[in-house]
């Protein structure tokens, strides 16, 4: 069958939300590295960080405005970039993984190229072909060149009025 668009689109799904991610996270720690108000903590502790701290590897505060809970790091910036990095490595393994897989379905399958036919082209290659190929040519310009030459005295005779029948 025809699964050729069915494959491209998995490897397309496959493929596009990590690097995706990538992009917007180091976008994000870009942002929040230039811009002082993005990823400020709250001054004082709160409860809510004890709780998430179970899901946590850092004891952090709680960011202004905002309920991310972070995980590496309590700097936004550098959480943001590290998120990123790990982000292109998974994108990175997909395509590892999809190069060799195809190699491998191509070796199961034993994909090869097409070889020609010998008697084929045995008989395209050889003197007796391309002789006869250069006689065409050469008969096909000859009677293009008489065609034309013949049309233009016409034309010149018919121009200049000494147009007459033999």
């Amino acid at each position: 069958g025809n699964f050729g668009s069915l494959v491209g689109v998995a490897i397309s799904a496959s493929l596009l939300p990590p690097a995706v991610n990538t992009g917007l996270l180091f976008s994000y720690s870009l942002l929040s590295f230039s811009r002082s108000n993005i990823g400020r903590h709250l001054s004082k502790p709160s409860n809510a960080t004890t709780f998430n701290s179970l899901r946590s590897f850092v004891n952090c505060t709680e960011f202004v405005d905002n309920k991310y809970v972070p995980l590496y790091s309590c700097d936004m910036p550098q959480e943001a970039a590290q998120l990123a990095v790990y982000s292109f490595i998974i994108t990175l393994i997909n395509i590892v993984s999809i190069c060799v897989m195809a190699v491998c379905i191509l070796l199961i399958k034993k994909v090869t190229p097409i070889v020609p036919d010998d008697e084929i082209t045995q008989f395209w290659h050889s003197a007796e072909s391309k002789k006869i190929r250069t006689l065409a040519n050469n008969e096909a310009q000859s009677v293009m060149n008489k065609e034309n030459g013949q049309d233009l005295i016409e034309a010149w005779k018919i121009i200049r009025g000494a147009h007459q029948d033999p």
